[in-house]
């Protein structure tokens, strides 16, 4: 059973978090590089910074950086900056404003 990180809605973190062997679900802020197996961007969160991640859920606001194998942009995302993915669905209504780049 994988192990799960939890970022809840009081919470502002800044720094940086390897959790690559296990998911992490952010609720709250998060300003820094997160590194995970998978990561769930709830809808109220906030993320500024890079996230690495094999399987990604983006439901916040998000400035910076994704790189993900799998990637889904829900509804409720507005995102500010790059996606790198193999895999990508955007539901309607999320906002995307960058760039979309493909990798192998």
């Amino acid at each position: 059973m994988s192990e799960i990180t939890y970022i809840s809605e009081e919470l502002v973190m800044e720094g940086n978090l390897d959790s690559a062997g296990s998911s992490v679900v952010v609720a709250g802020r998060f300003k820094g590089e997160l590194r995970a197996k998978d990561v769930l961007l709830e809808a109220n969160s906030i993320f500024d910074g890079n996230l690495i991640a094999d399987k990604v859920t983006l439901g916040g606001l998000v400035k910076g950086e994704v790189s993900a194998n799998t990637l889904n942009v829900a509804s409720s995302a507005k995102v500010e900056g790059n996606l790198k993915t193999n895999a990508l669905s955007i539901d309607l209504g999320a906002e995307v404003s960058g760039s979309i780049t493909r990798i192998s």
